[in-house]
């Protein structure tokens, strides 16, 4: 069975890119005299001709430099401030603390900004306010006490008083609510130079003018480094592109900025790996180039002589330039170090799965039902069973061993493209096992949005008594589920010793894996593609990292809680929590972690008209939930359950824990009968053997009453077999085609009403 399992989170909020930037800038604030109280906010530093973006923390903002802003209640807010550049550089500032508010209480208040303007008082007016929107208003009632000035800029909230006329014919009378003077800073800037030096590995000096004596230097070069020195030299951990910013405050406290930007070269330049396919471009001065998934590299320089070819599929490692220095502009410059071509193959992948888990009766463990997961539009396949015994054709075969024990089974396919492919497990026949009292596994699951928190648990089928816990970084615990805070990243080996109320006492270990530091979380989703496992360590598991539109994210680096990388996990154990995260590196990540429960097999069967469905093998702390087709669902392990109509009923098993889940589905036939109603399950119905010589057996699992009709048609469509059998009480039947010639033939069971079945077999000689 397939699930596709979506995790959904929301990424990139306003404050989480404050943990990313390293361009800072300070909030500060005044607290107005006005009723209700408001507030004026400003940076520090301020930046001339930037875009400013102010966040409330109140679901209202603003685009002022300096915003004079009244809360509707007091409050702890969390204020945001986002400013950008006229070069489109990007600085952020937040502060979280209580600010004092109140609401107003009429319907007809408006809210704008506008500059005071002193008029001649022949006109019968005094001062007027002239809005953003064109609006003259005269200030004819003041809630608030104010001192008009000529010139100032104001916010403020005003009701137009249209009844209650100034003597002023210039503009609108109004009554003030709220008012505040809105202050348009000035900045002091100063000029950055720099100069390469040719040292190794390279380095550069930074000055501006002359500063006062006793000025302290603020000095930030964009990739983490900074100095507090008048001139530095510094080298940057990398090449790219800087932009360099520079805080002088002297002894008065005037503070003065500077900012630059330039491509810097660094102390390593990066070594990459990567696979393209060489194409040829028509641009201005490109020809050919590596192209992957989202990026064009152009090979500017290469260190060896390998001669690229269109078409060619290419694996090799580079460097990029820190600047442009090919014509092409339609991609990135590089320096190719090494590189070869590699031969791509047809898709197609050869998988299976196997289980003897699916029969309740001793006699029938041996059988072991397989799975073919295979993927490619497969033409032929092949089974080889590792007892010596004849290859298999069918799909999903159910094979006899003779004796318990380990086998080497192999799936060769051929897909209709010519593609070949092979898969080889080993796989165990073995008896019903006891689960022992004092086995239990360990659980740990990531704790949601909070960065390298987890939750341990101790998964048994027995009552524990006592948990004793070590997390490897010489942290410990006596809770049930304890949470834990790893403050690096890192394997840490984790153990529990448990004591059960029985007296039994356990010491389990595990590799944990703390992944990487946290980044921002990534938008949209995590789809899993589960394959479940049966009663082996043969599941498997493919992630995709997806954006808000559900298409897939490229170069995503993927990390397993057990060390393993990639998007694709084979071999993964049932009933074992696997964690996963999801990385572009240097922008976001995102966390999901699953269950895969093991496969619910299930059989049903018909005693004395009665249709029981039971459980095989069921686990400890797993609910398990019947969907009998008929728009019924039943909770249990073993259900007695009889459908009110005869029909074809797809009967599904769910096995669910939190939510996790795994299910599980088979058809049955339910026919009534004098004695009650019979089920054949499809699943369980076999035909054999296969090839036949003489007698072709067919088992319907469980015994069956009233009238089967058979019948058998060549390779061609033509029937050469019709026969009705009463079948009184008995699960199987017989058919003697020992005359027919040796070729294909299919096989059709019906009871009159509803097919039980369709089977093709093999006449031999």
């Amino acid at each position: 069975m397939k699930s596709s399992l979506t995790f959904l989170l929301v990424l990139f909020s306003f404050s989480s890119l404050f943990a990313q930037t390293e361009c800072t800038v300070k909030i500060v604030y005044a607290m107005n005299k006005s009723r209700p109280p408001s507030y004026t906010f400003k940076t520090d530093p301020i930046t001339e001709s930037a875009k400013y973006y102010w966040s409330f923390g109140d679901k209202t903002n603003s685009d002022s430099p300096s915003p004079t802003h009244t809360f509707k209640t007091s409050d702890t807010y969390l204020v945001q401030v986002k400013v950008v550049t006229s070069e489109g550089k990007s600085c952020y500032g937040e502060v979280k603390t209580r600010f004092e508010g109140g609401t107003a209480t009429i319907s007809n208040i408006l809210s704008g900004k506008g500059k005071v303007k002193k008029v001649a008082s022949t006109d019968g007016c005094g001062l007027l306010i002239t809005l953003e929107n064109g609006t003259v208003i005269v200030p004819v009632e003041m809630i608030p006490a104010f001192e008009f000035k000529d010139g100032q800029y104001l916010e403020l909230a005003y009701e137009l008083m249209k009844d209650k006329p100034s003597g002023c014919t210039l503009g609108i009378s109004a009554k003030i609510h709220k008012i505040a003077e809105i202050i348009v800073p000035t900045v002091c800037k100063i000029p950055i130079t720099f100069e390469k030096i040719n040292s190794t590995p390279v380095s550069y000096k930074f000055k501006t003018d002359t500063q006062p004596s006793d000025s302290k230097f603020y000095w930030y070069f964009g990739d983490g480094g900074s100095s507090s020195l008048v001139d530095p030299t510094y080298t940057f951990k990398k090449a790219g592109s800087w932009v360099i910013n520079l805080k002088v405050v002297d002894k008065a406290g005037k503070v003065c900025y500077g900012e630059t930007k330039g491509i810097f070269e660094g102390e390593t330049n990066p070594l990459l790996t990567s696979r393209g396919k060489v194409k040829r471009l028509t641009a201005t001065g490109c020809d050919l180039v590596i192209a992957l998934d989202n990026v064009i590299l152009i090979p500017a320089k290469m260190a060896t002589d390998f001669q690229l070819k269109e078409g060619q599929y290419v694996e090799f490692t580079y460097e990029k330039f820190a600047e442009k220095v090919s014509t092409c502009k339609e991609g990135t410059d590089v320096k190719i170090l090494t590189i070869k071509e590699i031969q791509t193959t047809l898709e197609c992948k050869a998988y299976f799965t196997a289980t003897n888990k699916i029969w309740s009766d001793l006699v029938m463990i041996k059988k072991v039902a397989f799975s073919n997961l295979s993927v490619g539009d497969i033409q032929e396949l092949s089974w080889n069973f590792g007892d010596n015994t004849a290859l298999s054709k069918e799909a999903k075969p159910i094979h006899e061993y003779k004796e318990f024990g380990s086998y080497k089974v192999c799936l060769s396919i051929l897909t209709k493209a010519g593609c070949k492919s092979e898969y080889c497990a080993e796989i165990k026949v073995e008896n019903l096992t006891i689960v022992a009292g004092c086995k239990f596994d360990i659980v740990v699951k990531p704790k949601e949005a909070t960065p390298n928190t987890f939750l341990f648990y101790a998964v048994s089928p027995a009552e524990i008594k006592t948990w004793s816990w070590k997390f490897g970084d010489g942290k410990t615990s006596d809770q049930k589920n304890p949470e834990h805070v790893y403050e690096k990243t890192g394997i840490y080996e984790v153990s529990c010793t448990i004591t059960t109320t029985a007296g039994c006492s356990e010491t389990r270990v595990i590799k944990h894996t703390v992944l990487t530091a946290p980044l921002a979380n990534c938008k949209g989703a995590i789809n899993l593609l589960l394959f479940d496992p049966t009663d082996k360590c043969n599941g498997k598991a493919t992630v995709k990292l997806l954006d808000e539109n559900a298409t897939e994210i490229k170069n995503v680096k993927y990390l397993w809680s057990d060390g393993r990388t990639g998007s694709t996990a084979e071999n993964l154990c049932p009933d074992k929590t696997y964690t996963i995260q999801a990385i572009v590196e240097g922008v976001c990540q995102k966390n999901t972690s699953f269950t895969l429960l093991s496969k619910p097999i299930w059989r049903a069967s018909t005693v004395n008209g009665k249709n029981n469905f039971t459980v095989i093998s069921p686990k400890e702390g797993i609910k398990y939930e019947w969907n009998f087709g008929d728009g019924k669902v039943v909770a249990g392990t073993d259900i007695n359950y009889n459908f009110e109509n005869d029909g074809v009923y797809n009967v599904t098993l769910k096995a669910v824990s939190g939510s996790d889940f795994s299910e599980y589905s088979q058809q049955v036939v339910v026919m009534k009968s004098i004695t009650g109603t019979d089920i054949i399950n499809k699943s369980e119905l076999e035909v054999f053997p296969n090839p036949v010589k003489e007698i072709l057996k067919i088992n319907f699992g469980n015994p069956v009453q009233g009238a089967m009709f058979i019948e058998i048609r060549n390779i061609a469509g033509q029937r050469l077999y019709a026969q009705q059998l009463k079948t009184e009480g008995f699960n199987h039947a017989a058919i003697n085609v020992q005359q027919f010639k040796s070729g294909i033939y299919f096989l059709r069971v019906t009871n009159g009403k509803y097919l039980i079945t369709d089977r093709k077999f093999i006449k031999a000689d």
